[in-house]
């Protein structure tokens, strides 16, 4: 009898302490993924360069069509199958989570069903249908969802970076998982940050740039782009034939000659006198070359963003506080990239905390458009800002306004003063000052 119950304890603590053991013996190891392409990338091949974020998913990624590839080594496990499935988060345990039982599916799944082995398996993850889920509600439950295409590259809703979640699991037959899955968490960013509110002013040959940096943190710099490009002017000077600029009432776009616009040839118009916002920084631009940009779907939610506006075209909203958008993916040629860092770079400017840019040796009387866009850790460049232009040209002081305005010449003999300087003018004027305020208290 003591026997008995001797044999029953011990087959008790012996099936406890085998329990866990054999868990821990049905495992999921996995190395990092390589990248792949259908169009024949090489192994391991980023489409980012040097110092951004090597190992996340971007626009151009997602664009190319690439595959993550998963070198999985699976132990201890016989007769069950092995499925991928990804989330923002989750580890897609739970059936609820798979959508197999009430309530709404957190997780999608990426590969069918698989037989797995004891020798390391090749499991493809694409990316597109990684990334073209993360905003549909409800989501699809079957394995595996049905396949993505480019849509998928404008799936996410606003410009922060999403991680996601890749879940390896082996469920039985009535999809429980068995043993101890594996997650992987990788970084997706297919939004460029929002475009920044951009001023200009000209000088002499000079065209300065200054703009408010936008809130998106990954922001790494700024691309700059103009049209002509510097070197490739048209035939410059007063009355030659270098171009037009549409002026409208109030910055209203339009086409010459609509709700009172007219189209002038360059060189009629004073350059900028310093600030933004002058006769020629409210003009209307349209310069198609610098015109364009992919937005991302917006959410089911209406999360979305509005998008910026500027009701004069350019210096808009600088005075007005900085209305951003929801960034996007501009499809402007990089051909008209002014100056990119490298020759793999879309960036002019790397350094996320600068608010200003100087063109120097332009050609005078050139009308020149240009428009900013910032660039993210993952190479995504932003939608381009709203567009400014203007043309660089000596600077009129006062005296050559007073002059082109009727005034005499020869510096002040024109006021009756002989030509002192300046300071001695300004003296002169505060003792009329002064002598007049002393006969007034008289």
């Amino acid at each position: 009898m003591h026997r008995q119950r001797l044999l029953l304890v011990l087959a008790a603590v012996a099936a406890v302490t085998s329990a866990p053991a054999l868990a821990r013996a049905q495992s999921i190891e996995s190395s990092t993924p390589e990248r792949i392409s259908s169009q024949g990338m090489d192994l391991g091949q980023t489409t980012r360069t040097e110092g951004q974020n090597p190992l996340g998913i971007s626009y151009a990624d997602c664009a190319a069509d690439l595959t993550l590839r998963f070198s999985v080594q699976l132990t201890g496990f016989s007769g069950q199958s092995l499925q991928v499935w990804a989330s923002l988060g989750s580890p897609c345990v739970d059936p609820q989570d798979r959508g197999l039982e009430s309530g709404n599916a957190v997780c999608w799944a990426l590969e069918p069903s698989m037989v797995p082995t004891q020798s390391p398996t090749t499991v493809n993850v694409r990316v597109q249908d990684l990334v073209g889920w993360q905003s549909t509600s409800p989501l699809p439950t079957g394995v595996p969802a049905p396949t993505k295409g480019s849509e998928a590259c404008t799936a996410q809703p606003g410009y922060a970076l999403v991680p996601m979640a890749i879940n390896f699991l082996v469920v039985d037959g009535s999809g429980n998982p068995v043993g101890v899955s594996y997650q992987y968490t990788i970084q997706t960013d297919m939004v460029g940050p929002p475009a920044p509110v951009v001023c200009e002013t000209v000088g002499d040959t000079i065209y300065n740039l200054t703009w408010a940096p936008n809130s998106d943190s990954d922001t790494v710099g700024y691309g700059i782009y103009i049209d002509p490009i510097p070197g490739q002017e048209p035939d410059a000077g007063r009355g030659g034939d270098a171009g037009t600029i549409v002026v409208c009432p109030g910055g209203d776009a339009g086409d010459a000659g609509d709700a009172g616009c007219s189209t002038l040839p360059i060189g009629v118009m004073p350059p900028d006198g310093g600030s933004c916002g002058s006769s020629v920084s409210d003009v209307t631009c349209n310069d198609p070359n610098l015109m364009g940009s992919i937005l991302p779907t917006p959410s089911d939610d209406g999360g979305s963003v509005t998008p910026m506006t500027s009701d004069d075209g350019g210096d808009g909203g600088v005075e007005g506080g900085v209305e951003e958008g929801s960034g996007g993916i501009s499809t402007v040629s990089t051909v008209f990239l002014y100056k990119p860092s490298t020759d793999a770079s879309n960036m002019t400017v790397v350094d996320k905390s600068t608010s200003s840019y100087q063109f120097s040796g332009l050609v005078d009387y050139v009308t020149y458009t240009v428009v900013v866009s910032a660039v993210d850790g993952m190479g995504n460049v932003g939608p381009p800002s709203a567009e400014v232009c203007d043309y660089p040209a000596p600077v009129q002081d006062f005296w050559q306004v007073y002059e082109a305005d009727g005034g005499g010449r020869g510096g002040y003999c024109a006021l009756g003063v002989g030509g002192p300087s300046l300071a001695g003018l300004a003296g002169i004027l505060v003792v009329v000052g002064v002598v007049r305020r002393r006969r007034r208290r008289r």
